[in-house]
């Protein structure tokens, strides 16, 4: 457990480290490029800028994505008594609660740290889980809170959103700016459409990479908090019955949910193909299932 907690942490650090050399990078070669030295400057201010959002800030930047609402207890007691007592089972703070008014059951867990953690689930997970079924979804997000994978997991969502836009910022500079400027040759065009294509796959590869280990690991620890591994599998088992995407999610945010929201019914490796397979958010369904199917308590 330590040693996982310990992990995330380093690797938090590592990919705010290396999306800000990423950045710079970035900023260095339109600037060589465009024979503009200002375009450097104003690459590693936004570099600054934006790693320290993602560290501080990427939390209230997810939930307000996900038209997320803070409640207190009054207004979903029974939500509330399951996080307390997961809460106290697993000595972490209690966390902020929200509410994303979607008829889609799903969940997520974002913050920066167990003192700064917030749950939000859609009002579709509390309508169509019963009560074993939802202490294991708020579980599986406790141990999330628990394993700082919402550190990583949250800044990885921010830090992603930070190399398409500078990247979308700088391709209209190229555009739309002063052609006589340019170093013209054809290494310099090769390495613009490589850095244009290959960025913003390189992050969103790391995005996806990292959710999909952290997804079991956090399964098996929820069912250590829970001791009943079949909560689990029927919470799995009604959010794979369900087909309908969530209404309004974005594709930055979707690795951090308990599953899926963007494309639900992709759940079996056997109904999609070897490239559909590399940009899923999340294991398949099935495979956690049988996962949680040999755990016997």
């Amino acid at each position: 457990m330590y040693e996982a907690i310990n992990s995330n942490i380093r690797k938090t650090y590592f990919y705010i480290f290396l999306v800000f050399c990423l950045l710079i990078g970035v900023g260095w070669f339109f600037s060589w490029y465009l024979g503009d030295s200002t375009i450097l400057i104003w690459a590693v201010f936004f570099a600054l800028f934006y790693n320290l959002i993602a560290y501080f800030y990427s939390d209230q930047i997810v939930l307000t994505i996900n038209r997320a609402r803070e409640i207190t207890k009054k207004d979903a007691p029974d939500f509330f008594r399951l996080v307390e007592n997961l809460s106290i089972r697993s000595g972490l703070p209690m966390p902020h609660l929200y509410i994303i008014d979607d008829p889609s059951p799903n969940a997520f867990a974002t913050g920066r740290d167990p003192k700064n953690a917030s749950i939000a689930v859609t009002s579709g997970l509390l309508e169509t889980m019963d009560k074993a079924e939802l202490n294991a979804v708020l579980a599986h997000e406790m141990s999330h809170i628990k394993n700082y994978d919402i550190r990583l997991q949250t800044v990885i969502a921010v830090l992603a959103g930070a190399i398409v836009i500078l990247i979308n910022f700088l391709s209209r500079i190229w555009i739309f700016g002063d052609r006589d400027n340019r170093q013209n040759n054809l290494i310099a065009l090769i390495g613009f459409l490589i850095i244009i294509i290959l960025a913003p796959i390189l992050g969103q590869l790391i995005q996806l990479a990292i959710s999909r280990r952290r997804e079991l690991l956090a399964d098996a620890t929820s069912v250590d908090f829970t001791r009943y591994p079949q909560g689990l599998v029927g919470a799995l088992e009604k959010i794979n019955n369900f087909k309908k995407p969530m209404q309004n999610t974005d594709y930055a945010t979707a690795h951090l949910f308990f599953a899926s929201p963007m494309h639900s019914d992709a759940t079996d490796k056997e109904n999609v193909g070897f490239m559909a397979q590399l940009f899923m958010t999340h294991p398949p369904i099935s495979e956690r299932i049988k996962a949680l199917e040999k755990m016997h308590f």
